[in-house]
């Protein structure tokens, strides 16, 4: 009986871990997205930030870890913000999530610090 609980609560850690690491690279899918679009050296990093989050908000559950992350994230300090991406997945569980996108433009997309 307790090997049969033991094995369900790792099944159930398991697809909360996957569902995390879907919904990061969703966010990455996403963020990519963004900077290789056509419109992107034109906007501001606010606007970025706009059109980003209605991206998101099509592809990711606003209670998702990795939508709650964003919407925290992108209000940061521009240098900083790659570096706490890469932590909230940690956070998460997702030990080896990377994202090219939000490592080369993370500090150009969200909130404006002066």
């Amino acid at each position: 009986m307790f090997k049969r609980i033991s094995v369900i609560g790792f099944l159930i850690l398991t697809a909360a871990c996957s569902s995390n690491r879907s919904d990061f690279d969703t966010l990455c899918k996403q963020f990519t997205l963004l900077v290789n679009s056509a419109e992107y050296p034109n906007l501001s990093s606010e606007e970025r930030a706009e059109k980003l989050d209605a991206m998101l908000l099509v592809n990711l559950k606003t209670t998702s870890n990795a939508y709650i992350a964003w919407d925290a994230i992108r209000n940061a300090t521009p240098v900083e913000r790659a570096v706490l991406y890469h932590e909230a997945a940690l956070s998460t569980g997702i030990n080896a999530w990377n994202c090219p996108a939000i490592i080369e433009h993370g500090h150009e997309v969200g909130s404006a610090h002066d």
